[in-house]
């Protein structure tokens, strides 16, 4: 004789709890899309030079540019800076005479931003307005033109990876040198910089006096953000001049 046995289960969804909290279930639900109202406020600038006694801090890499965001907007950034000298004061003479000045820019490589396949504008100014002897410096100062006003422009395409040739008279040969862009200065003030009163390069002093310095001023409005190493052994003024017997830079 045998039996059998049926064994009937049913599984209904139900919400835990419900069956000790009737009508009180929770309610439970999701989303993935958020809306925020967010504002921009202005508050203090930022500090970009310090030079005290208990703290040194200063910036290598600047940007430079009118960046034109879709969803930030427009940024504007310029660049002010003061040129030393080096170890070889020139000595210009009646004999010499100069090929050419240029303000030579090293690339911050790694921190330019947004599209370098556009056309971009930069325009160099002198100072007429010297450093002020202070332990801060912050953004959004500027400093008055010079006498001498623009000294010299370019038109470029940034290649902020690439190392360039550059002629040196002197050597009679090509070297290639780390990414830089190298900006021309105009004759007028060349003509002003090239002075046979070399006492101006005497001292630190006399020449900041003479040349208080120079501004990087972005002119076009682009999709990108420039970016310059000014604190590189390669940035600075380089002045090009031969006579009858020898080059010099």
């Amino acid at each position: 004789m045998g039996s059998l046995f049926f064994v009937v289960a049913c599984n209904d969804s139900t919400v835990i709890g419900s069956d000790l909290l009737s009508g009180e279930e929770l309610d439970i639900r999701s989303t993935d899309t958020v809306s925020m109202l967010a504002y921009t406020v202005e508050e203090d600038s930022v500090v970009l030079f310090e030079n005290t006694e208990e703290v040194f801090r200063s910036f290598s890499n600047f940007p430079c540019g009118n960046f034109d965001d879709p969803i930030f907007g427009l940024s504007k950034a310029s660049i002010y800076a003061e040129v030393g000298l080096n170890t070889s004061t020139p000595n210009f003479k009646d004999s010499d005479v100069l090929d050419s000045i240029v303000l030579v820019l090293p690339w911050a490589s790694a921190r330019v931003y947004g599209d370098m396949e556009e056309t971009y504008s930069l325009e160099i100014w002198e100072l007429g307005q010297a450093f002020a002897d202070s332990a801060f410096f912050h953004s959004g100062q500027t400093f008055e033109p010079g006498m001498l006003g623009l000294i010299g422009s370019l038109d470029f395409m940034p290649r902020p990876d690439d190392s360039i040739t550059v002629e040196v008279p002197r050597l009679d040969t090509a070297v290639t040198v780390a990414p830089q862009l190298r900006v021309p200065l105009n004759d007028m003030f060349s003509e002003h910089f090239f002075v046979e009163d070399t006492s101006i390069f005497g001292s630190i002093t006399d020449f900041l006096a003479f040349f208080k310095g120079f501004e990087v001023r972005p002119v076009s409005t682009n999709r990108g953000m420039l970016n310059f190493n000014m604190r590189s052994a390669e940035a600075g003024i380089k002045v090009y001049y031969h006579n009858d017997t020898a080059s010099f830079d």
